[in-house]
């Protein structure tokens, strides 16, 4: 199998949504998608992300798309998340490669969010154009999702991802402000080596469930010899309305779950659709987190602290696998 390290700054790349593996098929193996700029290859599946302490992130990528042949557009720098409240937000930019062809390239914008530039919902490419920059303001101040699809250009065609999703993120009352940039789990079952620094958080979208017949999900961490942590050490896992945020207190309590003894395994399990005998009591009362989607959006955060890494002192990082799945109960 062939792997690309490439090193980001947190800013400069996003994690591919859940959505847009769906609609694609990714391998359930996979983690995710990731589109790359700089770089010979349009995207990569990934499989392992590691965070550092100064906020990078190093994806391992196995392999990249072959762009087709004659005109093609590629879109890339897309950003997961957006606060409401940003003003004229750069979303993703339209690249285009082989042939320089003239074309328009239309895309549709809808949910919470309205277009600033271009003027108009597609993106006009001269002999002369390389790219195109898309501009977003979020709207409302409850939070939400907004939607972006490619159309078929009138010259060429799409290399890759045609549909993304950007999560749009409340004003909560009482949430810190930090530069934590929520990132997107992969496919149920899909499993994501995340590597920190003891101490460090990372927060992830708690995901949607799209199985009508299924109510509930599980967020799950799991050991990995590829980057084991020296004992003594725990993670924690928390959900939440405040991203980056570790809640052990007595009223989040539901929400929250630390590993004990070196445990192995650990998982919390959310309520995401209520209605009928599933209220926030009867589920809570079982030992659910009550998180339901028209509440959102939630995350989920995860942190560690450790001793030492098996592989050296604490500035190499260490971590677990992380995955999720839906449950009927």
């Amino acid at each position: 199998m062939k792997h690309i390290h490439i090193l980001f700054r947190r800013t400069a790349f996003v994690l591919g949504a859940l959505a847009a593996l769906t609609a694609t098929g990714e391998a359930s193996a996979q983690a995710g998608t990731i589109n790359l700029n700089n770089s010979t290859a349009n995207s990569c599946s990934y499989s392992s992300m590691t965070v550092s302490p100064n906020g990078s992130i190093e994806v391992t990528c196995d392999g990249g798309t072959t762009p087709p042949a004659g005109t093609y557009f590629s879109v890339s720098n897309y950003i997961s998340s957006v606060n409401t409240g940003a003003t004229s937000t750069k979303a993703f930019k339209i690249t285009r490669g082989g042939t320089a062809a003239a074309s328009d390239v239309p895309f549709t914008i809808s949910g919470q969010c309205t277009l600033d530039t271009p003027a108009t919902s597609s993106a006009e490419f001269l002999s002369a154009t390389p790219s195109v920059d898309v501009y977003i303001t979020p709207t409302g101040s409850s939070g939400g999702t907004c939607s972006i699809q490619m159309g078929t250009p009138t010259t060429g065609t799409i290399n890759g991802t045609s549909t993304r999703t950007i999560v749009v993120s409340g004003v909560v009352a009482g949430c810190p402000s930090n530069s934590i940039i929520p990132q997107n789990l992969g496919a149920t079952g899909a499993l994501t080596l995340l590597k920190m620094s003891s101490g460090g958080i990372t927060s992830f979208v708690l995901p949607a469930i799209t199985d009508n017949t299924r109510r509930t999900g599980v967020f799950k961490v799991s050991p990995t010899t590829v980057s084991y942590p020296v004992a003594p050490w725990n993670y924690e896992i928390n959900i939440s309305k405040c991203k980056g945020v570790i809640d052990s207190s007595s009223a989040g309590a539901k929400c929250y779950k630390m590993s004990s003894n070196n445990a192995d395994i650990g998982t919390l399990q959310w309520l995401g659709k209520p209605g009928g005998t599933y209220t926030q009591a009867a589920m809570e009362t079982r030992g659910y987190c009550y998180a339901p989607e028209g509440d959102g959006p939630w995350y989920v955060n995860v942190r560690y602290t450790y001793a030492d890494c098996r592989f050296g002192s604490t500035a190499i990082t260490c971590g677990w696998h992380t995955s999720w799945s839906t449950s009927a109960y």
